[in-house]
């Protein structure tokens, strides 16, 4: 009978689009696994979609609101996967993963998104009960606030270093973040305006409490919402009007998914780059780089 109540709720959230790969879709809690296309086992589903779809005043209800993290250790380092691009001319592709995911969960869906195009995933440094993230969470949508500038300050520096060390060219390049991921993007656009000036936000929320007096007057920003995401969709609103309030222009897009990723997101991810290559934002890919 338990088996039969997961596989109907796994159905469920991943019904509203074709799902892409676990390890680029789930964000749950410590049980599920930091290795890569492992698929997080349906207990783990099942106690997610219980604890966000609870009625308010609930012990369910209270357990998700208040569901702090506590074991955290730090990496040195930030772990990255580079992949060349196999057509001229493309941008390069920055990932930055989901709570629980690394540095190649999103490259399935970055391949879709732009073929032929050099790929950099990059692993957060945050280990918070053994689940790999950019910054520490206090509760599902409240967060360390110091945390978040040193990562992201860290994250600066780090891109610095790879540009030169993969031959990117940071004013032809495409961030593409995926929720917690995202949120650190977002972070990024405010607290180093230089560096992220256009990305993909897929499931994005606000996570500054205070933001400082920046111009985004150059900054392009997609941010997908989810339409049956119950803990996170209703915050993407906010953080574009505080995007644009800063000058950024925002595309504000609601796919009819939950927090997963599917196929709607590729969709809009693509239909946002090419309007950016029609305003000549971007470069068009012209030929195979291994032709040359």
């Amino acid at each position: 009978m338990m088996r039969i109540l997961a596989t109907a709720v796994i159905f469920s959230l991943l019904i509203g689009g074709t799902a892409l790969p676990a390890s680029a879709q789930i964000e749950c809690g410590a049980s599920m696994s930091n290795k890569a296309n492992v698929t997080p086992n349906a207990k783990c589903l099942v106690e997610k979609a219980s604890l966000t779809n609870a009625p308010a005043g609930t012990n369910a209800a209270k357990a998700a609101a208040s569901n702090p993290l506590t074991s955290v250790t730090r990496s040195q380092a930030f772990v990255a996967n580079y992949r060349k691009a196999t057509t001229k001319g493309s941008p390069t592709l920055i990932l930055l993963h989901g709570s629980g995911g690394n540095e190649t969960s999103l490259m399935d869906l970055a391949a879709k998104v732009a073929p032929g195009s050099a790929l950099l995933g990059i692993r957060g440094r945050v280990v918070q009960d053994g689940i790999n993230r950019w910054y520490k969470r206090v509760t599902p949508t409240t967060f360390d606030q110091d945390d978040i500038r040193s990562e992201a300050n860290a994250f600066a520096k780090f891109m610095t270093t790879a540009q030169k060390d993969y031959g990117i060219d940071l004013n032809n390049a495409i961030y593409l973040g995926y929720s917690n991921g995202a949120n650190l993007l977002a972070a990024l656009s405010f607290l180093h305006p230089d560096l992220v000036q256009r990305a993909a936000l897929l499931r994005p929320m606000m996570v500054l409490k205070t933001l400082p007096d920046v111009n985004l007057a150059k900054d392009s920003i997609l941010a997908v919402a989810g339409k049956n995401d119950a803990t996170y969709g209703s915050f993407a609103p906010g953080l574009a009007d505080a995007l644009r309030g800063k000058g950024a222009e925002v595309v504000g897009k609601t796919v009819e998914l939950g927090h997963l990723l599917g196929d709607a997101d590729v969709s809009a991810v693509k239909t946002w780059l090419t309007s950016l290559q029609e305003e000549n934002e971007l470069p068009v890919a012209t030929a195979s780089a291994a032709a040359e």
